[in-house]
Formats: C-alpha cells, sequence, structure tokens
C-alpha cells in the first residue's frame, strides 16, 4: 500500500473517531503536534522509528507523555499506529487529516 494511501485510510478513520466526538479541529491540532516532533526532533523520529527498540516500549513512552495532554481515543489510535507500524506515516496522516478537514468545512 503507498504511503499516500496509508495516510488517507489512518486520516480517514481518525476524522470519523474525532467527529464522534465533536472534536474534528481538535484532533487535527494534537495530531499537527505529533507530526510536527515527528519531523523536527531527530531523537523522537530515531525512537519511534528504530526496529531494536521494542512495539511495546514505543507506546509505554508515548502514553506517559500524551496521556495526559491528549484525550483517551486520540491516544489509542497514536498506540494502534505504532502497533502496525506506520509511525513513519504520521507526516502524511497529519497531511491527509488536514485536507479532509478542509474539504469537510469548505475551506482552501
Amino acid at each position: 500500500m503507498s504511503e499516500t494511501a496509508v495516510g488517507e485510510n489512518y486520516a480517514g478513520a481518525l476524522l470519523e473517531l474525532a467527529t464522534r466526538r465533536d472534536a474534528a479541529e481538535a484532533y487535527g491540532q494534537y495530531l499537527a503536534e505529533l507530526a510536527s516532533l515527528y519531523r523536527e526532533e531527530p531523537q523522537f523520529r530515531l525512537f519511534l522509528d528504530t526496529p531494536r527498540v521494542p512495539e511495546d516500549r514505543k507506546k509505554e513512552v508515548l502514553e506517559e507523555v500524551l496521556a495526559d495532554r491528549v484525550p483517551e481515543p486520540f491516544l489509542h489510535f497514536v498506540l494502534v499506529v505504532v502497533d502496525k507500524r506506520r509511525q513513519r506515516s504520521i507526516p502524511r496522516i497529519e497531511e491527509a487529516y488536514r485536507d479532509l478537514l478542509d474539504e469537510r468545512f469548505g475551506r482552501g
């Protein structure tokens, strides 16, 4: 599956989740912050991308860092992304999510 398709699939799932909670914009902001961290912090990116770090450890650290900052459903989404080894797609998921929001709200 292409990186674009992965991003669109995950973004669509997140938007559906966020819409059910009337939090589409807020989830977009959380995702933008996570994608920015992934793009701009080499140590964070290396931690998530390194195969030597077990998935459970990655999820444990993400839970510790994000638990008090984001809603539980968003955190669960991020953990699923890591579980499925799609963390490298976080920036693409964020771009696709932003596109879906723009489309939904008639922006752009």
